[in-house]
């Protein structure tokens, strides 16, 4: 296997864990880059789900890809951008290859989404696992 690993820079977290696991025995380096980093929770940083869930503005936040997570925090709408600017950036980079993106759920689903042209509305439709792999396929034909 000859590709790349670009991981989001976060320290201590598991996507960093996981790049430099995948890097094992490969004889690639791990790219650290902030463009992969999850989304920004803004004020929903450090409640739980439940508390979350619970607050006024969590389902318009879905029906919104505009919206601020957290009031403060960050839109679906500059996630996917930052993805597909980054992906986009690699296939300029280099025309051919295969990449490893170790990244965060909202960040792969935001991804997924921009490149199945699916809004950003049908966000909660997708479940990413932790550790869970979603394969993206992008030839010469893709506009």
């Amino acid at each position: 296997w000859s590709s790349d690993v670009c991981s989001s820079d976060l320290p201590h977290l598991r996507a960093v864990e996981t790049s430099e696991i995948l890097s094992i025995g490969r004889g690639v380096e791990v790219i650290q880059n902030d463009a992969l980093r999850e989304i920004e929770h803004g004020q929903w940083v450090g409640k739980t789900f439940t508390e979350i869930r619970a607050l006024p503005d969590y389902i318009p936040y879905y029906q919104d890809p505009h919206r601020l997570m957290g009031m403060d925090g960050e839109s679906l709408e500059h996630v996917r951008t930052r993805a597909s600017t980054f992906i986009e950036s690699l296939r300029q980079e280099k025309q051919t290859g295969r990449y490893a993106l170790v990244s965060h759920a909202d960040w792969v689903k935001c991804a997924l989404l921009h490149y199945l042209k699916l809004p950003l509305t049908q966000l909660a439709q997708f479940r990413i696992d932790n550790a869970s792999i979603s394969y993206l396929h992008l030839d010469d034909h893709f506009e």
